[in-house]
């Protein structure tokens, strides 16, 4: 969701994108190399999918226009890869109760959404990881997802504020999700093994912390 441009972007992002990327970002430092911010948006802009670029001002008339794109993005995913799993990972500010993307879409339209995803898929989506956002692991967000995800990962405590003691790459990528997901995923995978190693290394990172959690 872009703010700046009022806009909703679905995008694939493959193997060429990744090696692309390598002329961007300083992975071992963990910053952007120098490069205008127009040819980064423009270099991400070629693996666009699909886009909703009319969001009502008015909050919900908004919500309901996020759900229903952010359905049909569901519904081109299936399309593209019938054979594969479907999950949600999230890691911004929290979703608001039963909301998404700090409460972009209101908990109401959410759960319209994933009956509407569901229905069409006539399964349920495979797991939706709030593992990022804290205190998300409340009674009324678990009611309103839980009846649409054969897993939700989400804390019930606060779980953020904290970097690394010591920056490493290479620690980073080994507890961060976003990278893990990726690599621990695959035809012949054990869904719920997936997610148990995920929250392994979640505390890991955890331990990484220690002495700034403890400052």
């Amino acid at each position: 969701i872009w703010a700046d441009d009022n806009s909703v972007n679905l995008y694939a992002f493959d193997e060429t994108f990744e090696s692309s990327y390598q002329n961007y970002y300083d992975f071992e430092a963990g910053e952007w190399k120098e490069r205008p911010v127009e040819e980064r948006v423009a270099h991400r802009e070629q693996f666009l999918v699909n886009k909703f670029d009319q969001i009502p001002t008015d909050g919900e008339a908004a919500s309901n226009y996020l759900a229903t794109a952010f359905e049909e993005f569901f519904e081109i995913i299936q399309q593209r890869h019938p054979a594969s799993g479907l999950g949600l990972v999230y890691s911004g500010h929290g979703s608001g109760s039963g909301g998404l993307f700090a409460n972009s879409i209101y908990p109401k339209d959410a759960r319209k959404m994933f009956i509407g995803v569901t229905g069409k898929l006539d399964r349920k989506l495979d797991w939706f990881d709030l593992g990022g956002p804290c205190n998300e692991g409340q009674f009324e967000a678990l009611i309103n997802f839980a009846p649409f995800f054969q897993y939700v990962v989400a804390s019930d405590l606060p779980n953020g504020g904290y970097s690394f003691d010591e920056w490493d790459f290479e620690k980073f990528k080994e507890t961060k999700a976003d990278y893990l997901y990726p690599e621990l995923l695959g035809p012949d995978v054990d869904l719920l093994e997936t997610m148990k190693i995920i929250q392994e290394r979640r505390r890991l990172g955890y331990e990484y912390s220690l002495n700034t959690m403890i400052r």
